[in-house]
């Protein structure tokens, strides 16, 4: 089917919860809500002292706590020396001090013995210590950082310091205490304080140990025994039993113990909001510089240290008689709960009160090699310490006596007690005569406690957590894929979909499960709103509500872990959610020239899964086409990196032909810019993947990189640089390959090549017209070279090439010959083919026009308007079309025609009379006229697109020619001879171009009106006649 006609005048979650309970008699944690953690809780290093505490505190926390003169005064003293040495030399100096200027300090210590051993060992432990001090300012941010080598005194610790050592002194609250009488109610002994503050506290190391020689501690004490995990709930959930943390926490001194119970009280009401834990902080801050055993007024404490207190006293930290009494009393425990715990601290002894009272050291014991242990002691709580692992049989008043046997020693470990724990603990309290001993611990005694630790652990426990009811299998496969890469998998059902995650893993596959959710919901939204032709408002506010879930960072990486899993349906439903949200107005139009964009974008075009290198792809073609469309000038900006481009060209050889026509496609559009670089940057690319497909033998993908080359070649400038390249003549080169079917591939890629003046040049200056005539022998291929020959020689006088002279006798004359040959030959796709070169080598310009007139060829070709052979009649017309067209207004502006005499309308109407002659009819248009009677509707749309060539001439024979026809203008008026609609079309644009012709003056005014009228109502008003009918007129 031809192509339609030219008008001229008219164009047409994983979660564990669980309850805290309120303290008895306490105002602070009473509360009923549910507290939820995130898994179990962890153990608090007992090596987090109060100062390292802080440095884990948030910035707007500590500046709170550094307002305060005794908190600066507390973290002052527990600094290392040459910590405090800096701080008191910046103490006065509001400025910026160089990293170098603290070093310079240091350096008279080594400058006695700097070059010898014993030098550089002094000089490699003062760095080391100067780098502790340093780290140490920062972590707790009295040293605030001004560049990467300058440091500033913290202004509010700065300020509050001074005022601490200018004018502290004594205790906190002492103008209050010296107000204060004697409390004659209360006359008691330091001792019996300090009896009272254990007594408090061993009820909870004998809840521990699940004693019931005194009373159960409050049940605030026992929540936060369980949320710190020194105590865990039995099997039936009916009883506490201690853990083997709680067990190595009774270990420890009693300053630590207090201080990890106390930390974790802290942490509760932060987390709850009861109270903010800078509150709390600052008053045992405050209490470390009270005196052991003394008194302070109540009405001196804030609201909040009042609150505090009622705690307090429950803990044994302080001591208040009544709840309405005017003073509270200090133990050591709270005193030393400051320093007394701390490991890295400068302060002296005295500042630290040693409780007067038992400790864990008063307990000997005696192991015999019958597994029989003597226990010296009078503290019940050793006795119920001892009792974990060992069954006792007697009790005195200062022994007990008892046997480890296999059922004591098991029941130690199924509560999580080590036989670790229990080795350490009776070496460390050894009696002093079997320390004599060695080994201390009989070998019998030792290796038997390992031997029945190791019969429960043939079976090795894993903590984590089940995850079962999953929807499919699908579900199930991609998560345990995850769960196994990341190493998070300790035990699978696949039969019953389930499986066990490590508690390491739980928040991490949780939020996996969770993200996949949200893919699907949104995956689910997209196919139900796919219909839709606009988006809502609703959509675009789902479509932002899932990118702030789920990035698009955490996006891409769910697809790789589909793609790792292998889970296909799972691939292509995270590439549609992508494809979705890039296209959405979720993104902001400048992402795309983000710098955020970059490894996205590197990412899925290198991606090893087809369909995301397909949404890659893809979404970079609608960038640049809507970069093209802006009113804005067109810069590819981060798409025209480097690095993309060679991904892209490297695209174009992929297996997926889809992939690879998108990749080309955006090759050209990238290239389509004003960037002259990344053109350039684009054909080096694409040359060098076309020589490694050469060299490898991949004649495919080399194609494809040809091709790509050519469509380059759109503007003179990227043909110059295609030419200057060598990438030009490397595709003209495989004109002489001995591959017919290669040759045939790059006839089809050449016509690309001649689309500017300066790829017509090269092939002109290349010799490539001689390479084409002396193929046009071949059978397979010689029949488009002489197409591309006429069709060049058409493109070469269009653009006036110079250099392409068919005026060379020679060249001319094969040319002719290799026709003649193609139209004598008794083939039919041959004639034709060589009556299209004619017909392009003829409408090139008037001098080939003429020197086919002048050649013997031209009789012949003529004659086959009046063929038997349909085709041949048909093809031999729209040559004839295309030639007496190409310089009328069918195929030029009206600036580009010429005058009326110019020669080229002498000899179009020279060639037109001759179809007549040649055919053995009086007249041209008389032999025409009776084709359009005959009911084949090729060879009347043929007829009417030259009668169109006809009135469309710039010269006074077109429209006399027609007006010589009687009865022409009664047919083309006639709107009820054509059956088809094309053939109206057809029919209709001779009257279009009759009309729009300077000399349509010469017809007489009354054809002229109708004209117009018909031209107004269009080609499709009237009846159409049948094919029958036409053919009995």
């Amino acid at each position: 089917m031809r192509a339609p006609p030219t008008y001229i005048v008219r164009p047409q979650e994983a979660i564990l919860a669980f309850p805290i309970s309120g303290f008895k008699n306490s105002c602070l944690l009473n509360f009923s809500e549910n507290v939820s953690l995130s898994g179990r809780e962890v153990w608090i290093e007992a090596r987090m002292d109060a100062f390292e505490f802080l440095e884990t505190l948030p910035n707007a926390t500590l500046e709170s706590l550094y307002a305060d003169p005794w908190v600066c005064q507390a973290v002052f003293q527990s600094l290392p020396s040459l910590a405090q040495q800096f701080v008191m030399r910046l103490l006065s100096c509001n400025t910026v001090v160089q990293e170098q200027v603290l070093r310079e300090w240091l350096v008279t210590q080594v400058q006695s013995d700097p070059g010898t051993s014993v030098g550089k060992e002094k000089a490699k432990s003062i760095d080391e210590i100067y780098q502790h001090s340093i780290q140490k300012l920062r972590k707790l941010r009295v040293f605030t950082q001004s560049s990467t080598d300058s440091y500033q005194l913290h202004a509010g610790f700065q300020k509050q310091l001074k005022y601490a050592l200018c004018h502290l002194g004594g205790c906190p609250w002492e103008v209050g205490r010296r107000k204060l009488g004697k409390d004659i109610e209360v006359s008691f002994a330091s001792t019996e304080l300090e009896r009272y503050a254990r007594s408090h506290w061993d009820a909870v190391l004998h809840y521990m140990v699940g004693s019931t020689s005194v009373p159960d501690p409050p049940q605030a004490v026992v929540d936060i025994l369980l949320r710190t995990n020194l105590m865990q709930a039995s099997v039936d959930q009916r009883a506490l039993h201690i853990t083997d943390k709680g067990y190595e926490f009774m270990l420890k001194d009693i300053h630590i113990q207090m201080w990890i119970f106390i930390l974790e009280y802290i942490k509760t009401l932060d987390r709850t909001g009861a109270l903010k834990q800078e509150d709390i902080l600052r008053f045992l801050f405050q209490i470390s510089y009270c005196q052991v055993n003394a008194y302070y007024p109540v009405q001196d404490l804030t609201k909040t240290q009042q609150l505090l207190l009622t705690d307090f006293n429950n803990f044994g930290l302080l001591y208040r008689k009544r709840s309405n009494s005017d003073r509270f009393y200090t133990t050591s425990l709270a005193i030393n709960l400051i320093f007394g715990g701390t490991t890295t601290s400068n302060y002296s002894e005295t500042q630290v009160a040693r409780p007067r009272m038992s400790s864990m050291s008063d307990l000997l014991t005696i192991v015999e090699t019958n597994f029989k242990v003597y226990a010296y002691t009078t503290s019940t709580l050793h006795i119920a310490m001892l009792s974990v692992f060992v069954d006792i049989v007697a009790r005195l008043p200062n022994l007990a006596i008892g046997f480890i046997t296999r059922e004591s020693l098991r029941s130690a470990l199924v509560h999580g007690i080590s036989a670790q724990q229990i080795y350490d603990f009776l070496l460390k309290h050894a009696h002093p005569r079997m320390k004599k001993n060695n080994p201390i611990v009989p070998e019998n005694i030792a290796d038997q406690i390992y031997l029945w630790e190791k019969e429960r652990n043939r079976i090795k426990f894993l903590e984590g957590i089940l995850f079962d009811g999953f929807n499919s299998k699908e579900e199930f496969e991609q998560v345990r894929e995850y769960a196994q890469k990341q190493r998070f998998l300790t035990w699978t059902d696949p039969i019953h979909l389930k499986l066990a995650i490590s508690s390491n893993g739980i928040e991490s596959v949780r939020n996996f499960i969770q993200k996949s959710l949200e893919i699907d919901a949104f995956h689910e939204q997209i196919v139900a709103r796919s219909g839709r032709f606009t988006a809502s408002s609703e959509d675009s506010a789902f479509e932002r509500e899932f990118k702030e879930k789920v990035p698009l960072e955490k996006l891409f990486q769910c697809l790789d872990d589909a793609s790792n899993s292998e889970n296909s349906a799972r691939v292509k439903t995270v590439c549609a959610c992508i494809d979705h949200i890039l296209s959405s107005s979720a993104i902001d139009p400048q992402f795309f020239q983000s710098k955020q964009i970059l490894a996205l974008i590197l990412g899925g075009l290198r991606h090893h899964e087809e369909q995301a290198q397909v949404l890659t792809i893809a979404q970079v073609d609608v960038q640049l086409c809507k970069q093209s469309r802006s009113a804005m000038p067109f810069e590819n900006g981060l798409l025209a990196d480097k690095e993309i481009m060679h991904a892209i060209c490297d695209l174009i050889a992929s297996e997926n032909g889809e992939i690879a026509t998108k990749a080309s496609n955006v090759v050209v559009e990238l290239a389509a810019g004003d960037a002259l670089e990344v053109h350039e940057t684009l054909v080096d690319l694409l040359l060098r993947n076309a020589l490694e497909c050469d060299t490898t033998g991949k004649s495919v993908e080399l194609m494809r990189y040809l091709e790509t080359i050519a469509h380059l070649c759109s503007t003179e400038k990227m043909s110059q640089y295609v030419a200057s390249s060598g990438a030009m003549k490397y595709i003209l080169g495989y004109l002489e390959s001995s591959d017919s079917l290669l040759i045939l591939n790059i006839m089809e890629v050449l016509p690309k090549l001649c689309q500017t003046k300066a790829g017509l040049q090269f092939i002109s200056d290349s010799d490539t017209l001689r390479k084409l005539l002396a193929m046009a022998d071949d059978p397979l291929f010689g029949t488009e070279t002489l197409r591309f020959i006429g069709e060049m020689s058409t493109k070469v006088a269009e653009l006036n090439v110079k250099g392409w002279n068919w005026g060379d006798p020679v060249l001319t004359q094969a040319f002719f010959d290799k026709v003649k040959d193609k139209i004598q030959d008794p083939d039919e796709i041959q004639q034709i083919a060589a009556m299209d070169a004619i017909a392009a080598f003829a409408a090139s310009s008037h001098k080939e026009l003429q020197v086919l007139i002048q050649h013997e060829i031209y009789s012949e070709y003529l004659q086959l308007a009046s063929s038997l052979k349909m085709p041949l009649k048909v093809s031999c017309l729209h040559g004839l079309k295309k030639v007496l067209a190409e310089p009328t207004r069918l195929k030029r502006e009206g600036r580009d025609i010429l005058e009326k005499d110019a020669e080229i309308w002498a000899l179009n109407q020279t060639i037109y009379q001759a179809i007549g002659r040649a055919s053995r009819s009086n007249s041209t248009t008389e032999y025409l006229m009776s084709f359009l009677k005959q009911p084949f509707e090729e060879l009347r749309i043929a007829v009417y697109g030259l009668l169109q060539a006809v009135a469309a001439q710039n010269a006074e024979w077109g429209i006399q020619t027609i007006l010589s026809y009687g009865g022409f203008f009664e047919y083309i008026l006639d709107r009820n001879t054509e059956p088809t609609k094309e053939c109206r079309e057809w029919k209709f644009a001779v009257a279009d171009a009759i009309l729009a012709s300077p000399f349509s003056n010469l017809l007489d005014p009354i054809i002229l009106f109708k004209l117009k009228e018909h031209l107004r109502k269009g080609p499709y008003i009237g009846n159409s006649v049948s094919a029958p009918e036409m053919e009995a007129a």
